[in-house]
C-alpha cells in the first residue's frame, strides 16, 4: 500500500511470508517523513486486514534496531 501527499509517495506498507518465522507474515512500512500524522496508522489498518485475508494469523513488524520510535509502534 502506498500513501501519497500531493502526488509524492509519503510513505509504504508492504508485508511478506516471513523468512525467519514460518507461518509469521512480515511488515515492512512507513518513513520517517510520515510519522506523526496517522498515516503510518492508516497503511497499518489496510495492511493487516490484507494479511488476515491471505491467511496469517500472525505477523511481526520489521523496525530497524537504532529507531526506538518505529520499535515502539
Amino acid at each position: 500500500m502506498l500513501a501519497e501527499l500531493d502526488g509524492r509517495p509519503l510513505a509504504l506498507s508492504a508485508f511478506s511470508p516471513s523468512s525467519t518465522r514460518p507461518g509469521l507474515a512480515e511488515i515492512h512500512t512507513s518513513h520517517p517523513d510520515s510519522w506523526g500524522g496517522g498515516v503510518a496508522a492508516a497503511l497499518m489498518t489496510g495492511t493487516l486486514s490484507r494479511v488476515r485475508d491471505d491467511g496469517f494469523a500472525r505477523v511481526h513488524l520489521w523496525t530497524l534496531r537504532d529507531t526506538p520510535r518505529s520499535r515502539r509502534f
